[in-house]
């Protein structure tokens, strides 16, 4: 555990309350001593190193919407996940074992209010697309057209599980001067690469419709 670095313990004087002070000098509590040979100590750097091959489940499923601070109507959607990695781990041994990850992933532009015509944001083909068109094809969904994006879906998501590797990438940080975003020597952190279904993964139910 870490604390932040204005936070200071206070001392307990002779004027704190009475239960502030009980039982903090003696007591008879004995803790059953547990293996925490495999612990490891939390720093304030939250990525691992890079994993093949990782199954992970999807805990919850959210839409972040994004509207510029100086506009007044939205410009893109992303489907948010939260994703654990298996009870296997990162190893098959346990190791990062529920440590969770929280993907983003473009499923939505507003073409009507702002310019989405260069290729990248190809209906069809655009690479902005290429992440989602993993996770449906990992998880089972159609792609042509992907499933209307509602509620229903969203909560279908959860417990379906992937697979996917795990690199660890120079964090990134927009750069206003430069106009753009450029990558932080020193700082990483984790995104998770080629999305694959799990083997005798469960059909998924049948949906309709594709996000517009």
């Amino acid at each position: 555990m870490s604390y932040a670095e204005n936070e200071v313990a206070e001392e307990v004087t002779d004027d704190a309350p009475a239960w502030v002070k009980e039982g903090t000098e003696s007591d008879d509590l004995a803790i059953a001593g547990e293996d925490v040979s495999q612990a490891e100590a939390m720093s304030n750097e939250d990525y691992i190193e890079p994993a093949k091959g990782v199954t992970f489940e999807i805990t919850k499923a959210l839409i972040d919407t994004f509207t510029p601070r100086d506009k007044d109507t939205w410009m893109k959607r992303s489907l948010k996940l939260y994703v654990a990695v298996d009870k296997s781990g990162v190893d098959g041994k346990g190791r990062y074992a529920r440590k969770v990850f929280f993907p983003r992933i473009l499923v939505q532009v507003n073409r009507d209010d702002y310019d989405f015509t260069k290729d990248w944001y190809k209906p069809k083909s655009g690479g902005a697309w290429g992440e989602y068109n993993e996770l449906l094809t990992a998880l089972g969904f159609p792609n042509n057209p992907a499933p209307t994006n509602d509620a229903a879906f969203r909560k279908s998501l959860i417990g379906r599980k992937f697979v996917a590797d795990i690199s660890k990438d120079k964090r990134q940080a927009y750069d206003a001067d430069k106009g753009k975003y450029v990558k932080i020597d020193g700082e990483y952190e984790n995104h998770l690469r080629n999305l694959k279904p799990v083997k005798l993964a469960a059909a998924p139910e049948a949906t309709e419709a594709a996000v517009a």
